[in-house]
């Protein structure tokens, strides 16, 4: 399943082209719950956490995802870590992030 927010998008600022792409959280996880969790192990969970952040390296920003699930038993808990959106632009620029990328994954 692609859960690639429409592909790439564009952004132009100062004549200056942004390449970006963003994946909505609320889908992704709905979508990897169902992978993740099977059935039978449903009632034996014991918690969820979430945890996003973001940094700006190497000429642009990548946002991620980790997401743990903890069981009652002795299961190890499972954890993952999505990539949930990318801007590629030179400066840390919190007006472009909240252009591009930040205002639908935080509605989502």
């Amino acid at each position: 399943m692609n859960l690639k927010e429409k592909g790439e998008f564009n952004f132009q600022v100062n004549k200056t082209k942004i390449n970006y792409w963003y994946k909505l959280p609320f889908e992704l996880l709905k979508h990897y719950a169902r992978v993740i969790i099977i059935g039978e192990d449903l009632s034996n969970v014991s918690g969820v956490n979430l945890t996003v952040g973001g940094d700006h390296g190497k000429e642009r920003f990548h946002m991620i995802l980790k997401l743990i699930v903890r069981f009652n038993d002795t299961k190890h808990p499972i954890s993952r870590l999505f990539q949930v959106a990318n801007v590629d632009y030179l400066k840390d620029d919190i007006d472009i992030l909240s252009d591009t990328v930040l205002k639908p994954t935080e509605e989502s």
